[in-house]
């Protein structure tokens, strides 16, 4: 749906965001990952048109966002940082909205308007930032748009609001064929809902992929053996990830288990078990990889 390719952009001959490729498909969710500073923001701020890029093309349904201002109204955006009117009311500024968006649905945001407690007579200024991530996300959807990109939703949120978002947005997305993008430190929450995730460092792209691919590529096995691990086994195998708790060898494995299981049985383990990864696992162990390792401290 849209399409970003070699993307780069600059702030005071800085780069932020170097030569990346994304692309978010109709009817899913793509869970954008990395540690503060990556450029995550940046990014989302040239998708939604709000930046042009220094190099390279954002496109949707194959028109260049940059100088399409009709296009750029079929996205919403739903920022970390709301900066909303504080002297308007709640009413103010869904007429504000209303009135900048041509595909406004107003029996959505009546329907919508019941799962959000607060009044539309209540200021702006007044509202806490959990309830004006709420208003924000509530114009978002009333406004239909066909791409929603969402920095840090859920943030300032309750556990009970944020599962409501959650599936507000699933719902939208099942129903009406939304692309959506969900840029959050909430790794489980993105684990639940996103059909692709892609990881960020330091302005680069780091890794995408489909989440069922990515959980089927790594996997981690505890192995065991009646002395040490032999060394042809190290040799054989590309373990990414090896730790050692007395005879149990740790090892993650980015390839197939089953071949592995099949070409690991000559060595005669005693032990050899599977398990699966979380997202939050394969994350801190593919960012380590890049450098982003954190060191264990006692204090």
């Amino acid at each position: 749906m849209i399409k970003g390719e070699n993307i780069s952009k600059k702030y005071s001959d800085a780069p932020v965001v170097k030569n990346v490729d994304i692309e978010l498909k109709e009817g899913s969710i793509y869970g954008l990952i990395g540690p503060n500073g990556a450029g995550k923001t940046t990014l989302i701020k040239l998708l939604c048109g709000i930046y042009a890029p220094d190099e390279g093309t954002i496109r949707l349904q194959d028109k260049n966002i940059s100088v399409s201002k009709d296009i750029r109204s079929m996205i919403g955006y739903v920022p970390d940082n709301l900066n909303f009117y504080p002297t308007f009311t709640v009413k103010d500024m869904k007429e504000f909205y209303k009135g900048m968006n041509p595909l406004w649905n107003e029996d959505r945001y009546k329907l919508l308007r019941e799962i959000f407690s607060f009044s539309d007579k209540k200021r702006i200024k007044h509202l806490s930032k959990g309830m004006k991530t709420q208003l924000s996300i509530l114009m978002t959807l009333s406004s239909m748009p066909k791409v929603i990109l969402m920095d840090e939703p859920t943030s300032g949120l309750d556990p009970f609001v944020r599962r409501e978002v959650l599936n507000l947005i699933i719902q939208d997305v099942s129903s009406r064929g939304t692309s959506v993008l969900i840029s959050t430190h909430n790794i489980s929450e993105l684990e639940q809902i996103s059909d692709r995730v892609g990881f960020m460092d330091k302005g680069k792209m780091v890794l995408q992929e489909d989440m069922d691919n990515l959980k089927f590529r790594f996997k981690k096995v505890q192995i065991a053996f009646e002395d040490v691990m032999p060394l042809e086994f190290e040799k054989e195998f590309n373990i990414v990830s090896l730790k050692k708790y007395g005879k149990v060898y740790e090892i993650i494995i980015d390839e197939h288990y089953e071949l592995f299981k099949t070409r690991a049985i000559k060595y005669k383990p005693i032990l050899m078990e599977k398990m699966d990864m979380t997202l939050e696992e394969i994350f801190i162990y593919r960012m380590g990889g890049e450098g982003y390792a954190v060191k264990e401290i006692a204090i």
